[in-house]
């Protein structure tokens, strides 16, 4: 057996099954290269690890009781941000159920036994999952698409009640994609139309056969902050400059809405108004509704009068 394999094992043993409440002795580290049918003396594990630390590995000398050992420092993520890493991708809806086991117990596997059993968080997640295993390879395909200023074909569909994938037209959409964006635990596709000169957003978990196409295309001005600010849940729509009223106990709630840099005029002791753009949709719509308590449309009349009419329709809907 080389000094190298000898040495890569020593490495690993103590990747995998020493931490700093379970160090391993000389005799642990040689039995268990015992086990593997690698045969070396005890003096060569201190050269083994003095190698390795001179490689740039943090390894340690711990005690178990009165016992001394090694135990290898995890420099790339300590427990509690893999914890915070597996709950993400956990609590992600539009990350597969088979996807989420293989990258949690990807994620494990970058740390020892000890703390990979810490790692186990049986948290439950109202979310349903989605059911589009390409999704990641969706997300690459978009993000490659982006880096080289390529565009992409693609299909798009939803759900009827039979579960059954109902595209949304027969052939393909093409756009040119600008930006992929996290909102409300979905992933969207910000992309550019040539053909109606404007952009709008798909959901990634809804695309399928994404194909990159060259473009020879210049792009063209897009602010990826200023895009999303006035959007309510990724809903595309008109814009509009809106006033509102809103009262003082809100101020936080707005300034999470639509930035802290939100210029308010104070009307009196209890309520203040501002003026910003919004996107038409009815995520708007809805948003003011729960709001109506705190939040009053004020400008303009046009935007007015279609809220109004809104809440008309919805008092006298006998669809069901």
């Amino acid at each position: 057996m080389s000094n190298r394999n000898s040495l890569l094992a020593v490495l690993s043993y103590l990747q995998k099954y020493s931490c700093e409440q379970h160090p391993k002795s000389t005799s642990d580290i040689l039995d268990y290269l015992e086990s593997e049918d690698i045969h070396i003396e005890r003096h060569t594990i201190y050269r083994h690890i003095d190698t390795l630390r001179e490689c740039g590995y943090d390894i340690e000398i711990g005690f178990e009781g009165k016992r001394k050992g090694y135990y290898f420092v995890n420099t790339v993520f300590d427990e509690t941000e893999l914890k915070i890493l597996i709950d993400a991708v956990e609590a992600s809806s539009f990350i597969t159920e088979k996807k989420t086991r293989a990258i949690t117990e990807k994620l494990i596997a970058l740390t020892n036994i000890h703390e990979g059993k810490q790692l186990q968080r049986n948290i439950t997640y109202t979310k349903q999952k989605s059911r589009n295993e390409s999704i990641l390879y969706n997300v690459d395909a978009i993000n490659q698409a982006i880096n080289h200023n390529m565009e992409i074909t693609f299909l798009y569909f939803d759900y009827d009640i039979k579960r059954k994938k109902v595209y949304r037209k027969a052939g393909e959409y093409h756009t040119v994609p600008y930006a992929l964006i996290w909102d409300q635990d979905r992933y969207y596709c910000v992309g550019y139309s040539r053909k109606y000169h404007d952009f709008t957003n798909y959901r990634v978990d809804k695309m399928e056969r994404i194909t990159t196409v060259e473009t020879t295309e210049e792009r063209v001005p897009f602010d990826l902050q200023k895009y999303t600010k006035d959007m309510f849940e990724m809903y595309a729509g008109q814009k509009v400059h809106a006033t509102f009223c809103c009262t003082k106990s809100k101020y936080s709630v707005m300034a999470d809405r639509f930035g802290h840099d939100l210029l308010v005029t104070a009307n009196d002791d209890t309520t203040f108004t501002f003026a910003e753009d919004v996107t038409v949709s009815p995520v708007f719509f809805g948003w003011l509704l729960q709001m109506q308590q705190d939040v009053t449309l004020l400008a303009p009349e046009e935007l007015v009068s279609q809220y109004k009419e809104r809440l008309k329709l919805a008092l006298n809907d006998t669809k069901c």
